[in-house]
């Protein structure tokens, strides 16, 4: 008999294992060469707001750069730690770890660690 575990497990082993794998798996697919142009427009933005940091161009936040640059930042360093975190279970518990209850409560201390880690470095005041 099957258990629901052994159900997940089945529709989880071929599937991409995080989802930072997942998002360039899409990438990849949709834009086989224009990943390159993502990454140089992603880090002509960075320069773009390091440049113009605490200034009059566009509305800044209290740590000087742009409500949706502080988004992208935020989303950035949530999604690094829930890859850390998750390839570093799947490699202890296997691939069954996915089809678990218990990860979800992970996704609170990464929100956490977040949170924790951008205050510390200052980019969140």
């Amino acid at each position: 008999m099957l258990t629901g575990v052994d159900i997940c497990q089945d529709f989880t082993i071929p599937a991409a294992s995080t989802i930072h794998s997942f998002v360039w798996q899409v990438i990849f697919y949709i834009w086989p060469w224009k990943w390159i142009l993502i990454m140089l427009l992603i880090l002509m933005w960075a320069a773009w707001e390091i440049a113009t940091r605490n200034s009059k161009v566009h509305y800044n936040s209290k740590n000087g750069f742009s409500p949706s640059f502080n988004r992208f930042v935020g989303s950035g360093a949530y999604l690094s730690f829930q890859t850390i975190l998750f390839v570093s279970f799947e490699k202890l518990f296997s691939i069954k770890f996915y089809c678990l209850r218990w990860p979800y409560i992970m996704h609170l201390f990464v929100f956490i660690t977040t949170g924790l880690f951008l205050y510390i470095v200052g980019f969140w005041p």
